[in-house]
């Protein structure tokens, strides 16, 4: 202690030196932390991400006299930065850590719960920077879900600069690399989409730095709503026969691939009852039927069959599964290649045939690859007169490994000749990712690279396609309607009650109609919502706006993609809804962004996959319904117990001292789940505020309709 009080005592005479943060910067950082209540925490942890100085751990220890460092460090000769202090403070105290090349926390297990989080952004190298901004939402996931802020400081960025403009960034690199003030751009769209709230910006052009601070919304739906699905109702799928008589040693071999495609490989899992009891109001399980893509970039989409309710699913052959479609398929048997499989839909109709709909829009080099496609078909497999089998791995046959599929006996397949519905050039398809970054990208063209999903509704096909509304995150969902499956009308953004697309991530949209309420809809989905993940869930009446989001289970995140996905469909069998969910997803934590070494490690390391399946009530399911749907109508909705619980925490944490900005600061956290609008009744105010959110996304949808034909026309001015 004495030790620590000389060293203070001396530090507050000292200077920063030239190219560290400035010395009044850390000074002003430590006042917002007194007004967002820090010193209130009894034992509050400081994090600085990319340590290259004692300054700021030595600021915060001398003046939160209870508080823990931890210091994550890239730079290699880490161990002398820390010299003046490691002596002063108890080793209890300061933790600083040496990290690697791929400058991220996802291996350091010591950085978190963060109340107050440093993140040095002025790395020398391009691709570092790069690596930094990539690894940013993780970093932020690290804060408190109580009480923190956030400090994000690097060089300066002047107003116009051109994007990656550095000496590290040549032209044919340009996607691995950041300019020096690229995370001032982050930061902005953090603050603009208020995933930080109570942000203020500095710069200091005597030494060429800029430092924002802001904190951390903790009103993520995944976390302010109690999750649905309870633990006790989990049951771990098994996949593929087990019968110890008929496992000879080629058997073994199959089985073998099946169940490592199974933990490795296997995405985009879709339920549905394919018997003679679709809609499982008997007591007897329906036949419920799996369909999946052996891979990312898949070599054919499969499916499996359970006669137990879905505990157990498999393939007509040992070690196998039924082909349902090849990769990329020949209409007869010459051009043009019709390539469905990436992200099909597939839908069951109450006459017991199916329609499927697959497709993107890629590089010209690509040119059967160039839209999305409908078939029709009276089964879910591929051929009317046999089972083809696929095997995995080592053993899989060759025509189902990137090579199309050739028509030979046109009775052969069950499904029709698939037909061309649109492209990516289709009327308000919103597609605003940054081609600079992301050079397979056609700027404005939508790509259709996440999952589509379609339902029979009153009437109409309702088609859910992947937008992209940003540089870069920030996925959501569109809508396009069709009476025939050929004629469809122009996307429009869907409406979430009390959520916006600027401050989370929506991978896909899983929708259906609602096994317990037919005149509505139900959607399921994976989602990252303030920086918090989980798997919700949504109800409709229409198609286009939709109730406010509730977890059905909790997951971990990684980057802005939630680790865990469902299965698109909920079954309903007798006085139960099934709900299938694919627990860590295979790969859903690289990428073409990863950096090499966490590539690596994840490969190495990364937890294998797993199908569980979860039962709620159909009465749950009923309640569950009827509220959402109550607050959709504009009824007020009664606040749980949990959600009780959440609001005088963030009450006490509002009003124990008396800052007004910390205040401020909670009260916008309550805005997440807390319908307010000021001079209405209280069973007008629901409603007015979703008629406003409503609003803006008409017009937001119309403004982005409308970025996107001029960027067609001056395509078209600069081509003619």
């Amino acid at each position: 202690m004495v030790a620590a009080a000389r060293h203070c005592a001396a530090a507050t005479r000292g200077l920063v030196p030239q190219g560290h943060v400035p010395a009044h910067a850390i000074s002003e950082w430590i006042d917002r932390a007194r007004d967002e209540g820090i010193a209130d925490v009894k034992e509050p942890t400081v994090c600085e991400v990319g340590f290259t100085s004692h300054f700021v751990a030595q600021a915060f220890l001398c003046e939160f006299g209870r508080a823990h460092y931890v210091g994550l460090g890239f730079t290699k000769n880490w161990s002398a930065l820390h010299g003046p202090i490691i002596d002063a403070f108890e080793r209890t105290r300061l933790k600083i850590l040496q990290g690697d090349g791929s400058r991220s926390v996802v291996l350091f297990k010591a950085v978190a719960n963060c109340n107050v989080l440093v993140i040095n952004m002025a790395d020398r190298s391009a691709r570092e920077r790069f690596s930094l901004l990539v690894d940013l939402p993780n970093t932020l996931r690290r804060t408190s879900l109580n009480q923190s802020m956030v400090v994000l400081h690097g060089s300066d960025c002047p107003p116009g600069q051109v994007r990656n403009a550095s000496d590290g960034c040549h032209a044919k690199y340009t996607r691995n690399c950041a300019s020096r003030g690229d995370w001032c751009g982050h930061w902005n769209q953090l603050d603009e989409g208020g995933v930080i709230v109570g942000s203020s910006c500095k710069s200091d052009r005597q030494a060429g730095r800029r430092w924002c601070v802001g904190r951390m919304d903790s009103g993520s739906v995944c976390e302010t709503r109690a999750p649905l699905l309870k633990a006790a109702s989990r049951t771990v799928v098994r996949i593929g026969r087990t019968q110890p008589q008929l496992l000879d040693r080629a058997n073994l071999t199959h089985r073998k691939e099946l169940l490592k495609a199974a933990r490795h490989t296997i995405r985009y899992l879709s339920v549905f009852p394919c018997g003679d009891n679709p809609t499982g109001q008997s007591d007897v399980p329906p036949l419920l039927c799996l369909t999946f893509k052996d891979h990312v970039q898949e070599n054919v989409l499969v499916g499996m069959q359970s006669t137990d309710g879905g505990l157990t699913f498999s393939g007509s052959a040992i070690g196998s599964a039924d082909l349902v479609l090849p990769a990329s398929w020949h209409v007869h048997g010459k051009r043009p290649i019709a390539k469905m499989a990436h992200n099909l839909a597939i839908l069951r109709l109450q006459s017991g045939s199916y329609v499927a709909i697959g497709g993107q829009h890629k590089h010209r080099s690509q040119p059967h690859n160039l839209g999305v496609w409908v078939t029709h078909g009276r089964s879910w497999r591929f051929s009317s007169k046999r089972v083809v089998p696929t095997y995995f791995g080592a053993d899989g046959k060759g025509q189902f490994k990137g090579v199309p599929y050739l028509r030979g006996d046109p009775d052969e397949e069950q499904w029709e000749n698939p037909r061309k519905i649109f492209d990516g050039n289709h009327a308000g398809c919103v597609e605003r990712r940054d081609a600079i970054t992301m050079p397979w990208i056609l700027p404005g063209i939508c790509e259709y690279d996440g999952r589509l999903s379609l339902v029979w509704f009153k009437g109409q096909y309702l088609l859910y396609a992947r937008a992209n509304p940003a540089a870069h995150g920030q996925r959501y969902v569109q809508l396009t309607r069709s009476t025939d499956t050929l004629t469809w009308s122009p996307f429009e953004l869907v409406q979430i009650q009390d959520y916006r697309y600027s401050q989370g991530d929506l991978y896909f949209f899983a929708a259906q109609r609602n096994p317990v309420q037919p005149d509505s809809l139900v959607a399921v989905f994976p989602l990252v919502h303030l920086m918090r993940a989980c798997i919700g869930i949504a109800f409709s009446l229409d198609g286009l706006r939709w109730s406010t989001i509730s977890p059905l289970v909790s997951c971990e995140a990684y980057g802005d993609r939630a680790v865990s996905h469902p299965a698109a469909g909920l079954v309903r069998s007798g006085d139960q809804v099934f709900i299938f969910v694919h627990e860590e997803v295979p790969s859903v934590r690289l990428d073409l962004f990863t950096p090499f070494i966490l590539q690596r490690h994840w490969k190495r390391s990364s937890p294998p996959g797993r199908i569980v399946r979860y039962t709620m009530s159909v009465a749950k399911l009923r309640r569950t319904t009827a509220q959402h749907l109550a607050e959709l109508r504009g009824e007020p909705r009664n606040v749980s117990q949990w959600e009780e619980r959440v609001r005088k925490r963030f009450d006490r944490s509002a009003f124990s001292t008396g800052s007004r900005l910390r205040a401020f600061s909670n009260r916008s956290r309550l805005r997440a789940f807390s319908n307010r609008s000021r001079g209405l009744p209280p069973q007008q105010r629901p409603l007015a505020l979703f008629k406003s959110e409503n609003a803006r996304l008409r017009e937001e949808n119309a403004r982005l309709v409308g970025e996107l034909a001029k960027l067609k026309e001056r395509r078209a001015l600069g081509m003619g």
